[in-house]
């Protein structure tokens, strides 16, 4: 862990399910999982997609997929089952040194409802 209880980004390990497993990269996102993987930690089968320090190009610069906001943006382009899974997976970023955003749109994301609600 860094001194602000985050993940270092090189080690950051990221799993999650996809609502059709056959359909990667094309179904929406429906759990994420965000863990050190340089610490003891037991495999979850049940998440069938990874990125992150499992892959050899991992924040080498030479693709913008190979970072957590890359990750983010792919999950935007299939989308995600619901609004609470949208937020569970922003909550699982922003567990990564340096994704600090995750948890600003989270957060701006969450007063903009509360706000709209209050309004309604």
């Amino acid at each position: 862990m860094t001194t602000d209880n985050t993940i270092p980004a090189k080690n950051a390990q990221i799993h999650w399910t996809q609502d059709d497993p056959a359909a990667v990269g094309r179904s929406a996102v429906n759990r994420v999982w965000v863990f050190d993987r340089t610490q003891p930690w037991i495999d979850n089968p049940d998440l069938e997609c990874s990125a992150g320090a499992c892959c050899a190009d991992w924040l080498d610069g030479a693709d913008p997929r190979s970072t957590p906001e890359g990750v983010y943006a792919g999950w935007l382009e299939t989308g995600f089952k619901d609004f609470s899974q949208h937020i569970e997976a922003l909550e699982e970023l922003a567990k990564i040194e340096g994704c600090d955003w995750a948890r600003k749109i989270r957060d701006a994301w969450m007063h903009h409802i509360m706000v709209e609600g209050a309004n309604e």
